[in-house]
């Protein structure tokens, strides 16, 4: 009992001061509880307190219970990231039956995906896109011409660079570039300008592979910064 009692505190805790409902998204407007059938939208039953089932179809802001925004409060959801981790660890389920094992698994697997999803610029912004009914296909190459000529130019540079610095000197252009990219991001989605939005993360895409690209060769020559 006291365990179960440990549990829900802290999960009780990963909620508090918060203004956004500790419900998550799911395909059906009610869930029941797998165990006793008891209504059950939070993580641990109100009545037996058996683990729930993930949602099949989460929203990972509200896993975190935080606002959907772009500009991602980062050591907040580091701190959600963690408290819901405690709650889920495989240590707490070692004497629980094999069910509720393989659902805390399942729970703790889609908890780790949310949160590299949310904490990197270009896996959110795809996310957020898809949220509204936006995707981006591997053939999206963007519409603006003068970029597609930009990226061509800096690759050029890149193969020709013959030292260390030079190739410094290009990863910081290409940091620059998308720290301007993700900027200009947050500004459309506030707007809710998801058109905008995608043609930004496909530069977003471009420029991350570029940032890439350079350490690679950087670890290559056994550049290490």
């Amino acid at each position: 009992m006291q365990k179960l009692n440990l549990l829900k505190t802290v999960y009780r805790t990963l909620y508090e001061n918060s203004k956004i409902p500790h419900r998550f998204c799911t395909q059906k407007s009610h869930q029941t509880c797998w165990n006793c059938g008891t209504y059950a939208l939070e993580l641990l039953c109100p009545n037996c307190n058996s683990i729930q089932h993930p949602p099949s179809m989460p929203n990972y802001f509200n896993l975190f219970n935080i606002e959907e925004n772009y500009e991602v409060n980062q050591p907040l959801l580091t701190r959600k990231y963690r408290q819901l981790q405690a709650v889920l660890h495989p240590d707490r389920f070692s004497h629980k039956s094999q069910t509720e094992k393989d659902i805390s698994a399942d729970y703790s697997a889609l908890v780790n995906n949310a949160y590299g999803t949310l904490q990197k610029p270009l896996e959110r912004g795809i996310y957020m896109l898809h949220l509204h009914g936006e995707r981006i296909d591997e053939s999206d190459r963007g519409t603006d011409p003068n970029f597609l000529m930009e990226i061509m130019q800096l690759n050029e540079e890149i193969e020709e660079a013959q030292t260390a610095d030079e190739l410094r000197h290009l990863n910081k252009k290409s940091k620059e570039k998308l720290d301007c990219i993700t900027q200009k991001l947050a500004t459309c989605f506030r707007d809710n300008n998801f058109q905008a939005a995608k043609e930004l993360i496909i530069q977003l895409k471009y420029y991350s592979s570029v940032s890439v690209h350079v350490n690679s060769i950087l670890r290559e020559r056994g550049v290490v910064d």
